[in-house]
């Protein structure tokens, strides 16, 4: 990873940690992150299920196909870790 991907996660995580919706249950957001490309907007999928357990998804497409994947992917993990929906 370079400095500015280093940079990128940090943004994220920042953003992620200051808005309390992003941490009450899921939610779906776009986001320009100063290591991308200025032609691509990154959406980021959340899902908490504890107020310290929670899951990230950085994705390029913003389809309600690739929504619906990260909920379905995002629930998938948690089933396996054997947590509650």
């Amino acid at each position: 990873l370079t400095d500015t991907n280093y940079i990128d996660v940090n943004l994220l995580f920042n953003y992620v940690w200051s808005v309390d919706s992003m941490q009450a249950g899921e939610a779906w957001t776009p986001l320009c992150v100063p290591g991308c490309s200025e032609q691509y907007m990154l959406h980021a999928y959340t899902c908490f299920k504890t107020p310290n357990l929670g899951m990230v998804l950085v994705c390029m497409d913003h389809t309600p196909k690739t929504l619906e994947a990260c909920h379905e992917y995002c629930h998938d993990v948690y089933d396996f870790l054997n947590l509650p929906k």
